[in-house]
């Protein structure tokens, strides 16, 4: 299944970037090896399991795999990269240089747990960019979720920060222009609310 390739640490690094193509390109589907980790994970986590690391290297290390435990470690450094796979260490977000030094810790193996992401749709992610745009005036750099979501964090963080220091210097709020835009075809689009006759100012008493 691994196709008689070898890997050493050199490709560790690799496998751990979203640009390293140590399995493929990016965005072109699972290698073969990546599937089969990716289902051992979901059956875990399906009942229950958290998944570490170490008892990946153990499963497949023995029959009928016999994979290496660098190539086991590369496979779930790209499935990390991919948005396959969530790694954490004690609650804490590995990734990049973080996740090739914490794969490099053989010591370290046992406590690295891993979770299938969620997945979204090409439309739902279609959907969130062009609400990116339209709410910030710029096009959302990332392509997938796992490089939307920590985008969307930042600018609402960003918008957030600026909206707080008019208050503090007692000037009036400015939002960008197409959130500006938004709000107002929101009141444009606001249908006015009708009182009751009986409760009218003019009503007879």
């Amino acid at each position: 299944m691994l196709r008689s390739v070898s890997y050493g640490e050199a490709d560790l690094g690799k496998a751990c970037r979203v640009d390293g193509g140590l399995f493929g390109a990016e965005g072109s589907g699972l290698t073969e090896p990546e599937q089969e980790v990716l289902n051992r994970v979901q059956a875990e986590m399906r009942v229950g399991v958290k998944v570490s690391v170490n008892s990946l290297v153990e499963r497949f290390g023995g029959k009928p795999y016999g994979w290496p435990a660098m190539a086991v470690l590369c496979i779930v450094g790209s499935l990390v990269a991919r948005g396959k796979v969530e790694a954490r260490v004690d609650g804490e977000l590995l990734e990049g240089n973080s996740l090739a030094k914490g794969l490099g810790n053989s010591r370290a193996l046992g406590n690295i747990l891993l979770s299938p992401q969620i997945e979204f749709t090409a439309s739902q992610i279609r959907k969130s960019r062009e609400l990116y745009q339209a709410l910030f005036d710029v096009p959302a750099a990332g392509s997938d979720a796992r490089t939307l979501g920590p985008e969307w964090l930042a600018a609402v963080r960003k918008l957030e920060t600026e909206a707080q220091r008019p208050f503090a210097a007692g000037r009036p709020v400015s939002l960008p222009r197409r959130t500006r835009a938004v709000a107002q075809a929101d009141r444009r689009h606001a249908r006015p609310v009708s009182m009751p006759r009986e409760f009218s100012p003019e009503a007879p008493k």
